[in-house]
């Protein structure tokens, strides 16, 4: 008789609005960054050319892929919502990784793009267990397995699948996922515990934290 495996904790974040607090996506992409003057002023001359010439996704250059993009620190302090913020982000996933909670992404972006995005805010990729999200041409969804150093595709783009996936591959004890958009968790609740966000309101702030460290059961010490 093989021995039962131990249960684990997991968790999934949606990325854009939730981990961070402004959308990369629509910032980039759509032109919203370019168009905030009070940003533009506050950017190296780098990330300005970034913002004036890879606005467009179909141009198919990949932001993650030019030189450009290992400068962008004002790019990344405003994603996060100021270096406060993304300092408490940083040691919130710290903690939940320390307390061997396995923590995943699940995005409607890019997988390469949130993996350069992590490396330059100084978020240890070794605390995440996988990252789902599109390929670079967003032509289908992968998974990235941070132990294993490899891809895997996805049938389908949707993130309940991906739930699925990690609820059907692991022994699980405590599950959520946390999203701002109640299309994407509104399926998910029969797996696992949802905790939602008000759409595009700027990402999960100090209460989310505490909270979520109260649902795994970890000391909640200080949450200022």
């Amino acid at each position: 008789m093989k021995p039962l495996k131990p249960k684990e904790n997991h968790i999934v974040f949606d990325f854009d609005c939730t981990l961070t607090k402004e959308h990369w996506w629509k910032g980039i992409y759509h032109g919203e960054f370019s168009s905030n003057a009070h940003l533009v002023d506050q950017l190296n001359l780098g990330e300005i050319y970034i913002l004036k010439n890879y606005n467009n996704f179909n141009s198919g250059i990949r932001l993650y892929q030019i030189p450009e993009f290992e400068n962008i620190p004002n790019l990344i302090n405003y994603m996060w919502g100021g270096r406060k913020r993304l300092e408490n982000v940083r040691k919130f996933l710290n903690e939940l990784s320390e307390n061997d909670i396995k923590i995943h992404i699940s995005t409607n972006g890019q997988v390469n793009e949130v993996i350069k995005l992590l490396k330059q805010s100084h978020i240890p990729l070794s605390v995440f267990t996988y990252i789902h999200g599109f390929n670079d041409s967003r032509s289908a969804k992968l998974m990235y397995d941070m132990k294993e150093e490899k891809y895997t595709q996805f049938d389908t783009c949707e993130k309940v699948e991906f739930i699925k996936y990690v609820y059907k591959n692991h022994t699980i004890d405590e599950y959520a996922y946390i999203d701002d958009d109640s299309c994407e968790y509104a399926n998910a609740r029969q797996m696992c515990k949802t905790i939602n966000l008000k759409k595009e309101s700027g990402g999960m702030t100090n209460n989310y934290f505490v909270f979520i460290k109260e649902l795994f059961k970890m000391e909640v010490i200080n949450c200022k």
